[in-house]
């Protein structure tokens, strides 16, 4: 894909160009577009989405591992501590990133969520 280049600035828009930061050299002045209140629900739900799926997926996964085991906490109760953990991180990277879906801040919330939930479990006396 050929750039076209014009003292360091972008003087094309290019394709897809929302996802870097070559949208922001380019158009200096976006246009301000209210969000209304359905949605700001739905940026919500799809922030959050990722630390519900992945606390989920680990209070189930470590039930399968440790079959033998049994569990003092309710499912419910080790997802919402999982979850909680999750949307910390999230936040975080969202705080040190400048923005949302960092590769690297989805790793941070997978090796947190396996953290509690291995301390959740005790997973240090099996």
């Amino acid at each position: 894909m050929t750039y076209w280049l014009q003292s360091h600035t972008f003087t094309h828009k290019l394709p897809f160009s929302h996802h870097c930061s070559a949208s922001l050299a380019y158009n200096s002045h976006p246009q301000s577009h209210a969000m209304g209140p359905f949605d700001a629900i739905n940026h919500l739900l799809n922030f959050a989405a990722p630390a519900a799926f992945v606390a989920a997926l680990m209070v189930l996964i470590s039930r399968l591992i440790w079959k033998k085991r049994q569990f003092s906490d309710v499912f419910i109760k080790q997802f919402a501590i999982v979850f909680v953990v999750n949307l910390i991180v999230l936040i975080a990277g969202l705080w040190f990133f400048d923005r949302d879906g960092k590769m690297l801040t989805y790793l941070a919330m997978v090796v947190a969520s396996g953290t509690v939930q291995w301390v959740l479990i005790k997973g240090w006396q099996s």
